[in-house]
């Protein structure tokens, strides 16, 4: 089980995700006050009404009130859009199953060789839509530095990317957390160093879930991320190139769908 250092993180509860707080888990009532304290959470007076029998209206005013503030900055009933693939075959076999393409408030992890290509066109979508900034988290010691002109030949607006270097995996999971967690992100990206533990795959896949955003996790293991949390694993490699008479070039690339939580699959072979 991963376990957090205390002090990475603002809140000494969320250090250890068994350790919970007794204020989180039990409602006191305040005579003194007349009011109910939720944890660290303010929930506001009760009239002289609500405590002689509307109990019932009040505990559904505090579970909304609870839900708003589990939503973060998605205002209530806005639903992000899917992201599609860009490719026909692929988005019509996800629609085929009510996926109109890569669900947002979820974890999607990326493998293979071919896995940054794959990964690079998803966030340049993405960025064509969403004006918010993408937070990419990787290893301080990592071989393979993000290339700013490389990036933006790609695509990718290098000018609302935001790059972090962790010194340690602990320091890399809880700044995607807080990045997924807030919604101020369109997108968060993490490349961490060896396998991902079903616990932090779980702690990712509910912080996307509370701020809305695109979780993607990229690793050249196929095992990086298995088992785990995620709505979505794929890989990517790349297939010999078809060389015209001409000398015209085309590029092949092989994706493959592993686990999806809609129980689908597939693989495809497309021309990039």
């Amino acid at each position: 089980m991963t376990q957090y250092s205390p002090d990475l993180f603002t809140d000494p509860d969320q250090a250890i995700p068994a350790q919970m707080s007794k204020s989180h888990a039990v409602e006191r009532k305040s005579a003194s006050r007349g009011s109910i304290s939720c944890g660290s959470i303010s929930c506001g007076p009760i009239s002289r009404g609500e405590k002689a029998g509307k109990g019932d209206s009040t505990l559904a005013r505090l579970k909304e009130r609870v839900a708003r503030i589990e939503r973060g900055r998605l205002p209530a009933g806005e639903r992000i859009a899917p992201l599609t693939t860009g490719f026909a075959e692929i988005d019509k076999t996800l629609a085929e199953n009510e996926e109109a393409g890569l669900a947002a408030g979820a974890m999607h992890g990326i493998a293979g060789p071919g896995g940054q290509a794959l990964l690079l066109g998803l966030i340049k979508r993405l960025m064509a839509r969403d004006p918010r900034p993408v937070l990419w988290a990787v290893p301080w010691a990592a071989p393979d530095v993000l290339y700013g002109p490389g990036l933006a030949q790609a695509g990718v607006m290098t000018d609302r990317l935001i790059v972090t270097r962790a010194r340690k995996p602990a320091e890399m999971l809880w700044g995607m957390e807080e990045g997924l967690r807030s919604g101020a992100l369109a997108a968060v990206v993490g490349e961490p160093e060896g396998r991902l533990t079903l616990t932090a795959s779980r702690r990712l896949q509910l912080a996307a879930e509370t701020g809305g955003s695109f979780g993607f996790l990229l690793s050249a293991q196929d095992d990086a991320v298995s088992p785990s949390a995620l709505h979505s694993r794929w890989r990517a490699e790349p297939l010999p190139s078809d060389i015209s008479t001409d000398g015209h070039v085309d590029r092949k690339m092989r994706f493959s769908l592993l686990r999806h939580r809609a129980g689908i699959t597939g693989r495809w072979e497309m021309t990039v």
